[in-house]
């Protein structure tokens, strides 16, 4: 988070819009989802950040490798990996958090965490969900003023909006699918060792009693 967060607060400045209509994000073929209208693109050491603001709210999405995320969040992805997500978002913005709760999108588990914090003085309640999709994490964010409910409709169609890959959800659903193969040959291997022992050994004794 800690280099996450200044690439958003540079969002909170004046920008004039290149067009105005959605615009589908694509997440490094992870999936896709869409902002109300073209955002800012940032090109860190770790991935691209995307940043739109929009009628007073913050609107940011980004997919980076589980391996680089660890320098957004730092250490505490090290314990549970979505406690780590929102203790490094805590950390790095002294935000306060305010509710969070489990979420799921066909085969992903995610988590879903809303913290206050105030930045250059102004208050800003910052909703996010972030998911772990293949060996990545896809985080966005939105950032409203005002808290919302539950239910905020505006909220609700662009947290709706992230559409994982279908390739993407066939890893994410066995993430150990090439692992099982590599020991089910290792174990039809083991077998068949095992099975030409016994027959070599029934082999000895029958020699031994001729």
């Amino acid at each position: 988070m800690k280099r996450i967060l200044p690439l958003i607060l540079v969002a909170l400045l004046p920008f004039v819009a290149y067009c105005q209509h959605s615009y589908q994000l694509d997440l490094n073929k992870l999936g896709t989802i869409t902002f109300p209208d073209t955002p800012k693109s940032t090109l860190t050491s770790q991935s691209k950040v995307f940043t739109l603001t929009y009628d007073s709210v913050v609107y940011m999405a980004t997919a980076a490798p589980i391996g680089k995320a660890l320098g957004f969040f730092g250490n505490a992805l090290n314990e549970s990996f979505y406690t780590g997500v929102i203790k490094g978002s805590l950390k790095e913005a002294h935000g306060k958090l305010i509710y969070r709760k489990s979420v799921t999108l066909s085969s992903l588990t995610g988590v879903e965490f809303c913290y206050k914090a105030a930045f250059d003085s102004v208050t800003y309640y910052c909703y996010h969900q972030a998911y772990k999709v293949k060996n990545s994490l896809v985080f966005y964010g939105y950032w409203s003023r005002d808290s919302l409910q539950s239910d905020d409709k505006k909220m609700r169609i662009f947290f709706a909006s992230f559409k994982p890959s279908k390739s993407a959800l066939a890893v994410t659903a066995n993430p150990f699918a090439v692992d099982m193969h590599r020991v089910l040959w290792i174990f039809l291997i083991v077998i068949i060792v095992l099975l030409a022992g016994a027959g070599i050994i029934l082999l000895i004794k029958k020699m031994r009693s001729a």
